[in-house]
């Protein structure tokens, strides 16, 4: 009983995040217009860049360090933080100096180091296993932003600054929780040097994951309107979601894949493919009755079926990612979804100029059938011989 409850509590964290997604965007849209959101997307998107040279891929490096050495937490957590604070002066600065267009660049001065404040802080979060917490105080920053949208009726600097707002909000609210953890002489004596070393290969698969997944919507945000951008961002979160939800339902299995047989192993990847083939559908109508009569949003038919292959191909290639890790490829995957974050940033290039939104979701299909076939070609040596 208490296995589950952890389960669902992680399941809650993992979607409070795209459920938040969804609150501030039906609001952002039924209150202003897609064309407002778009504007704030493409201020998340700058930030979500920075967060991700930020922090490295760092959240698995350092889950994979509490565990190793639990009674360190605080000198990792104070070396964690000085490495990032190292790598945020150096964003920031970059940021003052680019020409960034009609962004509003004090804004995003401010917003990286108050997103910094509380995902300092998220890898002990997970570790301590403080699932529902995170998720209460996500839904809290969303709920007081939906509320500041309907009542006070911002102008769009104001919303962002009320966003800024919110991540510093949640920044104090996990500087609460984890305030154990922190000790000045730890802070004093630790190394940010040598964390960024040592997290440093976390970092291309970071962003080769951020390629493969998100590469389109960043063209999309170079090429595309700010309407445009808005819809698309909305339809990508959705996708997003399922792909979180073939995580959750994997979730429980994960630690059988490294003791069951080659046969088992076989018969769970299928049983994947037929639930993605039942589920793809179901997903995909239920996300066009949301975007079309909570939204208002109106996509092609073809935007829809290329939004159900995407979700599909996830289903089918989900269970192979952790066979590969069990026989120590993850350097394979690296490379798989590094590739494929290039062709999908490629074909996007080449494609959204002429056709928009589905020369975006095209783009993602196709980087998403490749990854099927990189993961379903690598050979496997002396596979599940238990």
């Amino acid at each position: 009983m208490k296995r589950l409850r952890q389960i669902l509590d992680s399941l809650a964290a993992q979607f409070s995040v795209p459920l938040a997604g969804v609150l501030l965007s039906l609001a952002a849209v039924r209150f202003y217009s897609a064309e407002f959101w778009g504007v704030y997307v493409q201020h998340l998107l700058v930030v979500g860049l920075a967060g991700a040279l930020v922090n490295m891929g760092s959240r698995d490096f350092l889950l994979r360090q509490y565990s190793r050495e639990p009674r360190d937490l605080e000198r990792q957590l104070a070396g964690s933080i000085k490495g990032k604070l190292i790598i945020t002066a150096g964003v920031l600065v970059l940021l003052a100096w680019l020409p960034l267009g009609p962004l509003h660049r004090g804004v995003l001065l401010l917003w990286i180091p108050a997103q910094l404040s509380w995902q300092v802080f998220e890898a002990l979060v997970q570790y301590r296993r403080l699932f529902r917490q995170a998720a209460l105080i996500e839904i809290l920053a969303t709920v007081l932003l939906v509320a500041a949208l309907a009542f006070l009726k911002p102008t769009l600097h104001a919303f962002l600054l009320l966003v800024v707002a919110g991540q510093l909000l949640k920044g104090v609210l996990y500087f609460w929780l984890n305030r154990a953890y922190l000790a000045f002489p730890s802070l004093a004596n630790a190394s940010g040097t040598a964390f960024l070393k040592a997290a440093l290969p976390f970092l291309w698969l970071a962003l080769a994951g951020a390629a493969s997944s998100r590469g389109e919507l960043y063209l999309m945000g170079l090429l595309g309107r700010a309407g445009e951008l808005g819809q698309y961002q909305v339809l990508a979160n959705f996708i997003h979601s399922s792909h979180l939800m073939a995580s959750a339902i994997l979730l429980p299995f994960v630690k059988n894949i490294y003791r069951l047989r080659a046969a088992s192993l076989r018969r769970l990847e299928r049983r994947f493919l037929l639930l993605g083939l039942a589920l793809a559908p179901l997903i995909t109508l239920s996300v066009y009755l949301i975007l079309r009569y909570g939204y208002g949003f109106h996509f092609y038919l073809v935007d829809y079926l290329l939004a159900g292959g995407i979700i599909l191909a996830f289903f089918a290639y989900v269970v192979r990612i952790q066979v590969c890790f069990r026989h120590n490829k993850a350097s394979y995957v690296t490379g798989i979804v590094a590739i494929m974050g290039v062709v999908n940033v490629g074909l996007s290039l080449w494609l959204i100029p002429a056709y928009g939104i589905s020369g975006a979701l095209a783009g993602a299909l196709v980087g998403q059938v490749g990854e099927v076939a990189g993961f379903y070609g690598v050979k496997l040596k002396n596979t599940h011989q238990r």
